[in-house]
């Protein structure tokens, strides 16, 4: 796990999910879920979208105990590029209704996703369509 960590911490995340699974043969459940999350944002990272909402969803209950506002969006967007729209809404309110008065760059991107799956309703933009329209600032870290 600690290995993983590092290798997440410093953008090896490749390697980083080959330790993490490595660590799921030696976990008990509660600390399997630690680890699909781990995963789960390391496919995130790089960009595998699918593999991400399928780890984050394992991983993380956003209905039991409050995830951390990055990985709640990162599960919001990964529902949104894999088309479940219903989801990511969903989500994405959450994460906007629990947030603080103060809004930090995820809740701005969570925002504007949300504005842009309400504007469209039925109609799910493609994520290439999305990205294309966002502010190049927003990008920046």
């Amino acid at each position: 796990y600690l290995l993983g960590n590092i290798m997440e911490n410093t953008g090896a995340c490749d390697q980083a999910i080959a330790h993490y699974q490595t660590a799921k043969h030696y976990s008990d459940v509660k600390f399997k879920r630690v680890l699909d999350t781990q995963i789960g944002s390391c496919y995130y990272a790089l960009e595998d979208f699918s593999a991400a909402y399928d780890y984050l969803w394992k991983g993380l209950n956003p209905y039991a105990k409050q995830p951390t506002d990055e990985d709640l969006y990162q599960l919001a967007f990964s529902a949104f590029v894999v088309g479940e729209t219903e989801e990511s809404i969903l989500l994405l309110k959450m994460l906007l209704h629990n947030s603080p008065q103060e809004k930090k760059k995820v809740m701005l991107e969570a925002q504007a996703l949300l504005d842009k799956l309400e504007q469209e309703g039925d109609q799910t933009p493609s994520f290439l369509q999305w990205l294309l329209q966002r502010p190049a600032a927003m990008f920046k870290p």
